[in-house]
């Protein structure tokens, strides 16, 4: 797809850069949308300290059936989140019937996709049991997907919803929502886990029912929000709703595919490195989820930026400005990479003292996964920045609708490069986990180089068509 094809014609006289002023839009709204990410992931996070005091065999298990959801369900994650891009550019042309049928095509999609892919969480431990994972850790596991997979529709819907109302620049609710979810979460997970507060004691199986009632009522208050807003309820987004959008599914399939699919790659080789720790042992596997779960937390930030990224782009793109589409990608990238530096400083200056949130590096059962997870976590902090900027310059090609060369991006450096290479390096080197990292954050790296520099080309594509068309007019 050419950069040419994804700007619309100029409604006005482009205008030169502001680079202040886009700096100040893209941050006031990447901040709602990085505080929502991060409650999405703390609600991981939580759930992940709790599994921790149930013991490492359930930390371990809860760390299987969690990387083996999201590698499932990132798929079609992906494609929800093309509700943004699209209703961004229906947005810049002042189309707000185009829209609202964005976001009916990816409510329809979350009632399509929950069916599969809960299938596929549903009996995925018997695949983990093929693969070599140990019985007693599967068993634990299977219990606890099981109880998960109710939340996959009501946590589709809810990320469609999310991608309606910041293309509108306005994702404050859903950060309200998230952060109430948060609370819920954790009083509904410690006292199904536990059996406090007169709930049952339910270890893992309460962490998961605990998460999919918690998913169901943050996306039916998002709902609710759309519903009851001023700003929204003129538009009306919902009507019509029940009518099939099969032309809208099409274009959210056309661009989202290969967004999901990029991303699938991307947690799936996360997934597939924990399936290798768990080869390696079962202090490999917990220690690798630790140290995931802080990487995981802080790319948060460049994701929510890169997610703002897409709404800028998108919106400038819709309005035929290609000036302001490339200003707000570099502008992103730029912020994203700065503020991402100073977590990779804190991993990289007080490894201990983060694991030590999670396990306790004295105690004689968690020492060894312990001291593992530092090392795995300083190799983490070493890949923050790359990982960082793959990810927002991954936003600004979405506000292009350019989606299918970051995904055969995704394949060479995540499958063709990385897993190789750590595949090498844990074995037959005899690095062992930390080998795994090390592959994991070139093939990162290498993703970072590729996505940068297509950005580049189809910004400075974009500029200099519309510039002659604006010359020749």
């Amino acid at each position: 797809m050419s950069a040419r094809a994804t700007i619309s014609a100029p409604t006005a006289p482009a205008a030169r850069p502001n680079w202040r002023a886009e700096i100040v839009a893209t941050t006031q709204l990447a901040a709602p949308i990085v505080i929502a990410n991060l409650g999405q992931i703390a609600i991981n996070t939580t759930d992940v300290l709790l599994m921790g005091w149930l013991g490492p065999h359930a930390l371990a298990a809860g760390a299987l059936g969690t990387n083996t959801l999201f590698a499932i369900i990132v798929g079609a994650l992906g494609i929800i989140i093309a509700v943004s891009p699209l209703a961004a550019h229906a947005i810049g042309a002042r189309d707000t019937a185009a829209a609202n049928r964005a976001l009916h095509a990816g409510l329809w999609t979350s009632v399509i996709l929950s069916v599969p892919a809960g299938a596929l969480v549903w009996f995925s431990p018997d695949a983990l049991a093929w693969l070599g994972e140990p019985p007693a850790t599967v068993a634990m596991t299977r219990e606890y997907l099981q109880a998960l997979v109710w939340s996959l529709f009501p946590f589709l819907a809810f990320a469609a919803l999310r991608a309606y109302i910041a293309a509108y620049q306005r994702p404050t609710a859903g950060t309200v929502v998230m952060l109430a979810g948060i609370a819920l979460n954790a009083i509904l997970a410690y006292g199904l886990m536990f059996g406090r507060w007169g709930m049952p004691e339910l270890g893992l199986v309460g962490a998961g029912i605990a998460t999919s009632v918690g998913n169901a009522l943050m996306g039916l208050a998002l709902a609710a929000f759309v519903v009851v807003d001023p700003q929204f309820r003129a538009r009306r987004p919902f009507a019509g709703l029940w009518r099939f959008p099969a032309m809208q599914l099409r274009e959210l399939l056309r661009v989202g595919g290969p967004i999901g699919g990029a991303m699938t790659l991307e947690v799936g080789i996360f997934a597939a490195a924990a399936m290798m720790m768990g080869l390696i042992g079962m202090a490999e596997l917990a220690a690798n989820q630790i140290a995931l779960q802080m990487a995981a937390f802080t790319f948060m930030i460049p994701m929510g930026i890169g997610q703002a990224a897409t709404v800028r782009v998108a919106l400038a793109a819709g309005r035929g400005d290609a000036r302001a589409a490339a200003t707000a990608g570099w502008v992103a990238i730029a912020l994203g990479v700065g503020v991402i530096a100073v977590a990779a400083l804190a991993m990289w200056t007080w490894p201990e003292r983060l694991v030590g949130l999670f396990v306790d590096p004295a105690h004689p059962d968690t020492a060894e996964v312990a001291a593992l997870a530092v090392s795995f976590l300083v190799v983490a902090a070493a890949f923050q920045l790359v990982d960082a900027t793959q990810g927002i310059a991954g936003g600004a090609l979405r506000g292009l609708k350019d989606t299918r060369v970051p995904m055969a991006v995704a394949v060479f450096g995540y499958w063709i490069v990385g897993a190789p290479l750590g595949l090498v390096l844990a074995f037959p080197a005899g690095l062992r986990g930390i080998g795994i990292w090390i592959g994991l954050a070139v093939g990162l790296a290498v993703v970072s180089v590729l996505l940068l520099w297509r950005w580049q080309i189809l910004s400075s594509r974009a500029i200099a068509a519309t510039t002659s068309d604006s010359a020749a007019a």
